[in-house]
């Protein structure tokens, strides 16, 4: 197959920096090329996969096999996940009311900046840490404890 032909499978950004090219002399030189990208389907859309091509050689031919697998779904879904992420931590850091977000064995997972603010503390609370362990007299008070307990037991 020669690099011309091979080059269609890819989408023109990726063409531009040579990425088939790149590919082709990797798997000559090493045997195989493992690559994570966008491929251009039959159809001209674009699908993120995940693939590996394999130098295979016979008596007479040496050839190049591009298994590909497709993840675009999987991509599309990271994706909607990070910025749904990104959103939710976004809307918790611009509650103004302070909020603690703790698991069930009582360790944090997160603060927000009004959390912080109340209780005096400018540096982030460290995620899994022990709520007496936040930086202010309130959370060593057993009853706080007891009640945060108590909360977390019934809820």
């Amino acid at each position: 197959m020669h690099p011309k032909h091979f080059r269609i499978f890819y989408i023109e950004k990726d063409q531009a920096l040579l990425r088939p090219e790149i590919e082709l002399n990797t798997t000559h030189r090493e045997g195989s090329c493992s690559d994570e990208n966008y491929l251009v389907h039959k159809d001209g859309t674009p699908l993120w996969v995940t693939g590996e091509s394999i130098l295979v050689k016979t008596a007479n031919d040496t050839f190049i096999v591009k298994i590909i697998h497709n993840i675009h779904a999987q991509k599309q879904l990271e994706r909607y996940l990070l910025a749904s992420t990104e959103l939710l931590d976004s809307l918790f850091d611009s509650v103004q009311s302070g909020l603690l977000l703790l698991n069930a064995q009582m360790r944090t997972i997160q603060t927000n900046k009004a959390f912080r603010r109340m209780f005096g503390s400018t540096a982030e609370i460290t995620e899994g840490s022990k709520i007496q362990n936040i930086p202010h007299a309130f959370w060593s008070e057993q009853e706080i404890k007891n009640d945060i307990r108590n909360a977390l037991v019934m809820g």
